[in-house]
């Protein structure tokens, strides 16, 4: 108990922390961290924390006026990296320097791909910023601005500054997703009858199963449906137990069925951070149950296989992240039930009770994905 309530704790602290984007108008101070040789491309000490958002366009400025122009091109929860398109006054970018930024609407940008700096290092995925949209009057320059050329000496010595960052990258080119995830759980267990001369029992379930899915994503988070994703699931579980009376029990659960699940937070196609979701999922399935005497093998206890039929579905809540390599991490809690219903021909020659199972109770889970 004191784990679930736990994870819940670490979920709601996660949920809390600042996610606000910077509007237009708004103000920061700054202080640039690194920047490249051509002072075109510069690493700051702000973030996705302090409202920064890659696509944000600003004045950078001093006391005595405008300094410079720029826009980010990639995040970082604690970092960002801004490519300046338009300088003022070159003696004050500078390392170390300490600057202010007022958030202004975007201006028209190049659309000549080999001009964006996000196309070296995010092998392909570059951002496009001709989608952001413009305000009005917004382009107040004379043409549209080209992003600044960058010199192999400036790719090498901005890539050395991504390597010790965890900046978002987006994965908008990678919709599909592999992945499994191992389910560890204690659930309650009830038998019953439709009869009343057969007791009800009740006890526990200990047990280990697998999930696989293949989940799809959307591109435009920004649409209704942009937070989803849909997937197919196939779910195994097997169990073996021991009872007081020396009675061995293994059981075998094979289901099939369908979920979803609504992202936030932070989209779910961004490396470097953790997107929380909340989901379902329901399908069916064939049980298999094999009982032996332990102490007697001559029993008239021991029957052969029965089988059984069940039906399932699950609430779950959860976390993910990505690496720039497409793998990804999970973990989730959720709360899950099946129903179990047993053929009478399979229990015994003599009897018509059909008997059924119901397993219920919460489950946390743990597993590994691959985004393509």
């Amino acid at each position: 108990m004191r784990f679930y309530l736990g994870f819940f704790l670490v979920c709601a602290i996660l949920v809390s922390l600042p996610a606000r984007s910077l509007e237009i108008d708004e103000k920061l101070t700054f202080r640039i961290l690194k920047l490249s040789h051509s002072t075109d491309t510069v690493l700051t000490n702000r973030g996705i924390e302090d409202g920064v958002a890659v696509g944000d366009h600003a004045k950078w400025f001093i006391t005595v006026g405008v300094v410079a122009r720029a826009v980010v091109i990639k995040a970082s929860p604690t970092r960002s990296v801004w490519s300046v398109y338009k300088k003022i006054d070159k003696s004050y970018i500078k390392e170390d320097m300490v600057l202010n930024l007022k958030i202004t609407p975007p201006v028209k940008l190049t659309t000549d791909p080999s001009k964006v700096f996000a196309k070296t290092v995010n092998a392909g995925r570059v951002h496009d910023y001709n989608k952001i949209p413009l305000a009005e009057n917004a382009n107040d320059l004379d043409k549209p601005i080209e992003l600044p050329d960058m010199t192999d000496e400036d790719r090498r010595e901005l890539e050395a500054i991504y390597a010790k960052s965890t900046a978002q990258i987006s994965m908008d080119d990678r919709l599909w997703e592999i992945w499994s995830q191992l389910h560890i759980g204690n659930l309650a267990v009830q038998n019953s009858a439709d009869v009343s001369s057969i007791n009800d029992t009740e006890g526990a379930h200990t047990y280990f199963d697998l999930s696989l899915g293949i989940e799809k994503y959307f591109e435009d988070f920004d649409t209704w449906y942009g937070p989803l994703s849909f997937y197919p699931m196939l779910h195994f579980t097997k169990h073996n137990s021991i009872s007081i009376d020396g009675m061995s029990v293994s059981s075998t659960v094979f289901e099939w069925g369908m979920g979803f699940r609504y992202h936030f937070f932070n989209p779910p196609n961004l490396t470097g951070g953790v997107s929380l979701f909340l989901g379902m999922n329901l399908g069916l399935g064939i049980a298999r149950e094999t009982r032996e005497d332990q102490q007697d093998a001559a029993s008239d206890i021991n029957e052969p296989t029965i089988k059984g039929k069940t039906w399932y579905f699950a609430f779950e809540s959860g976390i993910k992240y990505y690496w720039m390599s497409g793998l990804g991490i999970r973990a989730s809690l959720d709360w899950y039930r099946r129903r179990e219903e047993y053929d009478p021909e399979d229990l015994t020659a003599t009897t018509t009770v059909i008997r059924r199972r119901v397993v219920r109770g919460p489950r946390i889970a743990i597993g590994i994905s691959y985004r393509f």
